[in-house]
């Protein structure tokens, strides 16, 4: 019978006791003094459980709070006359009645009235709860702890980790695996890039051989240019073969683009190559230039893979190094033209000027990127200041030569050395930055196995974890249930051997063998009592026996007029504690006299049994019928209003106007007049006068002309 609000409960399992004490102590027959006190103490209580509960319905605004508070001051007020009552029966059956109707009220206090305004207190709260963020933590819980078993939460508890871990892992792995796709990209690339090293290289011999070739009206250089030719046709062989060995590199749509490209420049140049001698000298440097250009530019591209800055800069280093070996062979193409055209003041020539230019701005870029260990690799060749004055002294020891014949070759053959040291330097730092990109590989594998072996043992371990978990908390939760299931089927004499820490499991064990033996001490103590009680149950069905006996009429098994009185001031208090209807109906049988003297009284006593069964067959199983006269019944109505009890009433008349009794050869017929009435209490003091209310309408009944009802509003 909780309400919901603890201290209201509480009061109210007080109130309780009280009530159950003053039950006790009416049943115990004991003294005045000893009933007077708990009197007091359920005053004082009551007193106290009303003044809480007034607060708490001021505090919530309760729209009904004048209306409760006017039927605590009514029940305040009734205390000291329902003590009076009870200390003034002159039976224990009187006493009981009034105590049970004390406890009436207590219950319908508790179930009706209080629960309507807790219902409003427990709302508002809620509400301030929901606004507390702790709530949410809390409704959470509760959802878990009410949706999801304690195993899988368990469970949940030992894989969140794992799951949080294996997310944090599966990104370092991806990144570690996206390192490792990128670095053997680039050891592929590598390879293509020493491809395209060796075959620019050649490309740019054959340039400077073709420019001399053509500026010379075709005079000089063939025999070189065809060997070349024969030398670069292999290179582009090497190149294509490499390009299609790492055909799996080109997954991605830029480096499949390049290598498409590539293909397709290296047929148009082959086409071009075949027709040179139908091309312009400037047709043929561009057309050369492109070329080289273009496969040179794939190397750059190399820098946009993700890589470490270090293994980045090294690319560019060796990019800047490729481009100042591409300028100078353009450099040596430009100067073998001059030369053939007798323009031997290179330092003056425009071109020239540009081409020395570009040539320093790829040293600068080589030295602000490289490693010292390029650095260390390409020495003074990348020095900007002796690069410059090497060519200066080339230009100037030309200038000092006689003839183109011997001048020109002296050039390209003095050019193409420096470019061949450029060429050996590249290729060296392409080297190495192939083992920097191997090594890298290697580190990156290890690292990932590394990973792979941490991420395994800590899967094993949280599986161990998860399993030791779940068996020191499923286990003995099992075990103690297990228990308690056969408590419930009466075995309470078993005990775990099981020994737990002190903790929650250990408590709830504590709480189960202190339940066994409370209910192994109720087992002996229920033995004990058990001949006791069979003879208090044979001693009580006797008095009830005899109760019964002393509460019914003899004849028709009717209650008879002392138990009706009682039963009818139970039903006149609660009518009015629950504000029901209450009708009653007095019923006399017409000439019932005339039968008696006619047939005699066996036949007349025959007559009332009959006229009894007939009144109980018309009526409600909860209506009560009584014989209070010779021949005169009551019918008492609980929770029926006037006009029902009308209806029931004229039913009953017609009813027994069709009974027919057999005696002999003869048949007897009966009326009945009936007078009906309502309780009102503003209308009525007692019982006595709404008695005497239907008895008053019964008379007029019968003045009407008997076989009629009368009502009375």
């Amino acid at each position: 019978m909780s309400v919901g609000i603890k201290a209201i409960d509480e009061d109210h399992k007080k109130i309780l006791s009280i009530v159950s004490s003053i039950l006790e102590a009416i049943n115990e027959n004991s003294s005045e003094s000893i009933i007077e006190k708990s009197f007091d103490d359920l005053e004082s209580s009551v007193s106290s459980h009303f003044k809480r509960e007034e607060d708490l319905m001021r505090e919530i605004d309760y729209v009904d709070f004048e209306q409760h508070k006017k039927g605590h001051q009514t029940f305040i007020a009734q205390i000291p006359e329902i003590k009076s009552q009870i200390f003034s029966s002159t039976s224990v059956e009187s006493s009981e009645k009034i105590s049970q109707l004390l406890y009436d009220w207590v219950i319908n206090h508790i179930l009706v009235s209080d629960v309507d305004y807790a219902k409003a207190a427990l709302k508002l709260q809620s509400q301030a709860v929901k606004k507390s963020p702790s709530s949410l933590f809390m409704r959470f819980s509760n959802w878990l702890s009410c949706r999801i078993k304690l195993s899988a939460r368990v469970f949940l508890i030992a894989v969140l980790p794992i799951v949080g871990m294996l997310m944090l892992s599966f990104i370092i792995l991806k990144d570690n695996y996206q390192q490792y796709k990128n670095m053997e990209l680039l050891s592929g690339l590598t390879k293509i890039v020493v491809q395209i090293n060796s075959l620019t290289h050649s490309l740019q011999i054959e340039r400077g051989l073709s420019s001399g070739y053509m500026s010379s009206n075709y005079q000089h250089f063939f025999k070189e240019l065809i060997e070349r030719r024969k030398s670069t046709d292999a290179k582009i062989q090497d190149f294509l073969a490499q390009l299609n060995h790492q055909v799996d590199l080109f997954d991605q749509a830029q480096l499949f683009s390049f290598a498409q490209k590539s293909k397709d420049d290296i047929a148009r140049l082959n086409e071009y190559r075949s027709e040179l001698e139908y091309s312009s000298v400037d047709q043929m440097f561009f057309a050369y230039t492109q070329l080289i250009g273009q496969l040179l530019s794939r190397v750059n591209n190399l820098v946009h893979i993700e890589m470490d800055s270090q293994l980045a800069n090294s690319i560019i280093a060796i990019s800047a190094v490729l481009k100042l070996k591409e300028i100078m062979g353009q450099e040596r193409a430009q100067g073998t033209i001059l030369i053939e055209k007798n323009m031997l003041d290179f330092q003056n020539s425009q071109d020239m000027k540009i081409l020395l230019q570009r040539q320093l701005d790829a040293l600068q870029v080589f030295n602000y990127s490289a490693s010292e260990k390029q650095k260390s690799t390409c020495g003074a060749f990348c020095n900007e200041a002796l690069h410059k004055e090497s060519l200066s002294q080339l230009f100037v020891a030309l200038m000092s030569s006689h003839g183109s014949s011997q001048t020109s070759p002296q050039w390209f053959m003095a050019m193409t050395k420096k470019i061949d040291n450029f060429k050996s330097i590249s290729a060296q730092m392409i080297a190495e930055l192939d083992l920097q990109t191997g090594l890298k590989l290697t580190s990156i594998l290890h690292k990932y196995y590394f990973i792979l072996a941490i991420l395994s043992g800590i899967m094993l371990l949280n599986i161990l974890l998860f399993i030791t978990l779940n068996h020191s908390v499923i286990t003995p939760i099992r075990r103690i249930t297990h228990a308690l299931t056969q408590m419930t089927l009466g075995h309470n004499t078993r005990q775990t051997d099981s020994h737990f820490a002190n903790d929650e499991i250990g408590a709830m064990y504590s709480a189960y063998e202190m339940l066994r033996r409370k209910l192994t001490q109720a087992d002996i103590a229920k033995n004990m009592i058990s001949h006791q009680r069979r003879s208090l149950q044979h001693r009580k069905k006797e008095s009830d026996r005899y109760k019964e006996l002393a509460s019914k009429d003899t004849l028709t098994g009717a209650i008879n007029r002392r138990e009706f009185n009682a039963i009818l001031e139970q039903e006149i208090h609660f009518a009015q504690q629950s504000n029901q209807g209450l009708s009653i109906m007095a019923l006399d049988i017409d000439h019932f006299k005339i039968i008696n003297d006619t047939y005699g009284h066996s036949m007349g006593d025959m007559a009332l049994i009959s006229f009894y069964k007939t009144c109980c067959e018309s009526v409600r199983a909860s209506d009560v019928v009584a014989r209070i006269g010779g021949e005169e019944f009551v019918i008492l109505m609980p929770g029926m209003k006037l006009q029902q009890a009308e209806i029931l009433a004229e039913r009953v008349c017609n009813t027994v106007q069709e009974l027919e009794i057999p005696i002999n050869d003869q048949v007897i017929t009966l009326t009945v007049s009936i007078g009906v009435a309502q309780w009102n209490a503003n209308q009525f003091n007692n019982s006595d006068e709404f008695l005497a209310c239907s008895d008053k309408a019964l008379y007029e009944a019968k003045n009407r002309g008997r076989n009629c009802v009368v009502v009375k509003p």
